[in-house]
């Protein structure tokens, strides 16, 4: 009988509030399954087979997608999140700007 590899576990956050890009969420989704929308300080946890993953976000202007590779038994905790750049400086003069969407990778504490 052959065993199954271990699942591996993604968390995908948001930090609390901290001012900018608070009020707008982020809606998340994994290999085109719509997983949460998250606002600030929430957080959805999925048990995923080991492999290659395409974790997509999207704050209702932008989108933002990576490509995840989870090993068994890994787990792996991405943060969301609302940020300005550029483009939200040079319009905010106009009264608004994009939030561009940050997912980044969070430091094992191991």
């Amino acid at each position: 009988m052959t065993s199954q590899p271990a699942p591996a576990l993604l968390i995908v956050r948001r930090p609390p509030p901290s001012g900018l890009g608070d009020p707008y969420p982020i809606t998340v989704w994994l290999d085109g399954e719509r997983l949460a929308v998250l606002l600030p300080g929430d957080s959805v946890t999925r048990e995923v087979t080991p492999g290659q993953h395409r974790l997509k976000a999207y704050n209702t202007l932008l989108r933002k997608t990576v490509q995840l590779d989870l090993a068994p038994g890994e787990e792996l905790t991405i943060v969301a999140s609302n940020r300005a750049g550029f483009g939200t400086m040079l319009f905010a003069m106009l009264g608004v700007g994009p939030l561009y969407i940050g997912l980044e990778r969070e430091a094992s504490a191991r």
